[in-house]
């Protein structure tokens, strides 16, 4: 019912959904990894975004917490590579 709200609202303003971008939660727990899984597979599409919508609060700190966690992956490798001082 929200994705189909979202894609609504997207087409009225003429705004284009790129479908690889589009994850759904598996599984039926309230763990927040439920939203860990579906945030590493976008951020493997190495796909740019720029929004990130969540069904739940929990999902939502599964998503935050896959998004801190690949953000200092890479902050580590520019680190070791001596890009960032």
């Amino acid at each position: 019912m929200r994705l189909e709200g979202v894609r609504g609202v997207a087409k009225d303003l003429e705004i284009k959904i790129n479908e690889r971008l589009v994850g759904q939660l598996e599984g039926e727990s309230s763990s927040p990894e439920l939203g860990y899984q579906v945030t590493r597979k976008l951020i493997a599409t190495n796909e740019d975004f720029t929004a990130l919508f969540a069904f739940n609060d929990v999902s939502a700190i599964g998503r935050h917490s896959r998004i801190a966690r690949n953000w200092a992956a890479a902050r580590a490798r520019r680190y070791f590579r001596g890009g960032v001082r």
